[in-house]
């Protein structure tokens, strides 16, 4: 089988997109499953061993489309559920998660049905009420100079620690100066505080950036 000719992933159940008001510096999914599809097709969970798992028979309903993309249900080390594309193994032969490291865009989808509702307990350990990140996010970096990434400790209504790209005309002369800045939330430069911002999972209870704790360049 080639890497181009592959099965259709399994039948699952649909979320809906909720994309955030648009981002003034563009898609920050660089083009993730849910930069312009409106529904997600969840076909599968991640199992605390990392092992992909099919959903219930009676949860695999709809067909992932082009316009529907399959997703899998996997967590973030902090225990929160996430949406993460699914990817062929062309090896094993089955079906999983993509293998690269993805992070958020800044998306979320949502759905109504009890077995999706069952599905993310399946992942995150209890019941869970509301949207689910979307992790669509992959850097592609090539050459010998990867682009360096920032990591920060910032609080929007709880804390959370993200790891972002360094954007593009961003130094790390401009984190240190932010860093060490009184108040670091607004010394920020805003295409920085918009990544930390996309980046943080269920945001508490606002969008906004009340602090910043810890911030950084990862040179390693």
């Amino acid at each position: 089988m080639s890497n181009t000719d592959q099965p259709a992933p399994p039948h699952g159940l649909t979320f809906q997109v909720v994309r955030p008001a648009p981002s003034r510096y563009g898609d920050l999914t660089l083009g993730g499953v849910s930069a312009t599809a409106d529904t997600l097709t969840v076909v599968g969970t991640i199992d605390p061993d990392g092992d992909f798992q099919l959903l219930p028979r009676d949860a695999r309903v709809f067909p992932a489309r082009p316009d529907a993309p399959a997703v899998v249900l996997d967590r973030t080390a902090g225990g929160h559920p996430i949406l993460v594309p699914a990817a062929y193994d062309h090896t094993s032969g089955e079906w999983g998660r993509v293998r690269e490291h993805v992070m958020a865009g800044g998306n979320y989808a949502a759905y109504c049905d009890s077995r999706a509702s069952d599905a993310v307990e399946s992942v995150c350990g209890h019941r869970f009420y509301g949207a689910v990140a979307v992790h669509d996010r992959i850097e592609h970096l090539t050459g010998e100079n990867p682009t360096p990434m920032v990591r920060a400790t910032v609080e929007t209504g709880r804390i959370d620690t993200v790891l972002v790209p360094l954007p593009a005309g961003v130094s790390a002369d401009d984190v240190d100066l932010a860093a060490s800045a009184g108040d670091a939330a607004d010394a920020l430069p805003d295409v920085l505080r918009e990544s930390i911002l996309a980046a943080v999972p269920e945001p508490g209870h606002s969008r906004e950036l009340r602090e910043v704790h810890y911030l950084y360049v990862v040179d390693d």
